[in-house]
């Protein structure tokens, strides 16, 4: 248990820092082309943001539930461990 911690706070602190840095040069791109206000909704200023950094998934704000799986897994879609059904 504590080394699956232990390796997931490693891997949190090798990647997080580089996400931060590619949203913030994303978004110093989008001010820089003043893209960054005058967007009527959350789902326009996404679809923008999209177009400087990869976003892998959009997730519609009404239905969030919808976004994500009932089901959890281990290793593999194959190895199906839990479920919240």
């Amino acid at each position: 248990m504590f080394v699956t911690l232990a390796i997931i706070g490693v891997v949190a602190v090798l990647t997080i820092p580089t996400l931060i840095q590619s949203y913030k040069e994303a978004t110093r791109v989008m001010s820089q082309q003043s893209l960054l206000i005058g967007y009527k909704t959350t789902s326009s200023f996404v679809n923008e943001l999209s177009n400087h950094i990869k976003i892998i998934k959009i997730c519609d704000g009404d239905k969030l539930t919808n976004c994500f799986s009932d089901k959890f897994y281990w290793g593999s879609e194959n190895t199906e461990i839990i479920t919240t059904e």
